[in-house]
């Protein structure tokens, strides 16, 4: 459930931001962590951002969820975090 739906938030716009994409979490990771970035998901592949896109989409790269998950969205486990952060900040209308 949360990933259906979360993937879609990470990327249902084009944005102006140049992204990493790997078909590989290993890959991602790796390169997350050469970045200090936010490794993201979509549909079964990994991208990673930096605090640039995750402000661009409303959320607070700063915000103490990312450090529970360090900056790695990718398990189920996080992906529930986010999904109960995401709705603390935009609750549903």
């Amino acid at each position: 459930m949360f990933k259906n739906s979360l993937d879609v938030f990470w990327y249902d716009q084009a944005s102006p931001f140049l992204t990493q994409w790997f078909t590989n979490y290993k890959d991602a990771k790796k390169f997350r962590d050469e970045k200090d970035a936010y490794l993201l998901t979509y549909k079964g592949q990994y991208f990673v951002v930096d605090s640039n896109y995750i402000e661009f989409l409303g959320l607070d790269p700063e915000a103490d969820l990312w450090k529970k998950i360090n900056k790695d969205v990718s398990s189920a486990e996080a992906l529930e975090k986010v999904f109960a952060y995401l709705k603390t900040i935009k609750p549903e209308d």
